[in-house]
């Protein structure tokens, strides 16, 4: 888009696509050296939404479109409360261009799609995080006693061990065990 904007004319349109191009490759390089995913995917919905209503205020209709994508990525890049706030925002400050948005019905529409593609992602992101914690309860809890399995006592002893690092104070460990424990367990 940015060289096809920058052919057509639409320089700053077509620079502002490079520029947020740009940020796309700098985060994802510097997510993949530091792992710092979610400091990165802050600053990529914060990139996007403010790329999106950059394009709404320089390219006319075709700007509010890309909204759509934008708002369903910042439920997909960050917890639902910042997204909801960065979507909101997004919203507003597209729904405010003139040049986009010439008609109070055009604005509307456009309002009231933009929360609805919102909610369905809100949704969406919600179910996706239950069921990761599903998943992880699944991974890590025995079905019949709700006490931790294996490899829930490891994710509990790294964070004691964290913890006894950084104030300092020892940490013990006692182990049991118990003669004939499967027949406890089955009854």
């Amino acid at each position: 888009f940015a060289i096809y904007r920058l052919l057509s004319g639409q320089i700053i349109a077509g620079y502002i696509d490079l520029l947020i191009v740009a940020c796309i490759s700098l985060g994802s390089v510097h997510a993949y050296r530091k792992g710092r995913t979610q400091a990165v995917a802050f600053f990529l919905a914060i990139t996007y939404s403010m790329g999106c209503i950059a394009v709404a205020y320089v390219a006319g209709a075709a700007g509010p479109l890309w909204a759509y994508a934008v708002l369903l990525s910042n439920f997909l890049l960050v917890e639902r409360k910042r997204a909801t706030v960065i979507s909101a925002c997004t919203i507003a400050a597209v729904a405010a261009s003139s040049l986009a948005l010439p008609e109070l019905t055009n604005k509307a529409a456009f309002v009231v799609s933009s929360m609805t593609v919102c909610l369905f992602a809100f949704v969406f992101s919600w179910r996706a995080e239950l069921q990761h914690q599903q998943l992880e309860d699944l991974a890590s809890l025995d079905p019949l006693t709700g006490a931790r399995n294996r490899r829930g006592m490891q994710a509990e002893i790294e964070i004691a061990m964290t913890t006894s690092r950084q104030s300092r104070k020892p940490l013990g460990l006692i182990i049991f065990d118990l003669d004939h424990f499967k027949r406890i367990n089955d009854r």
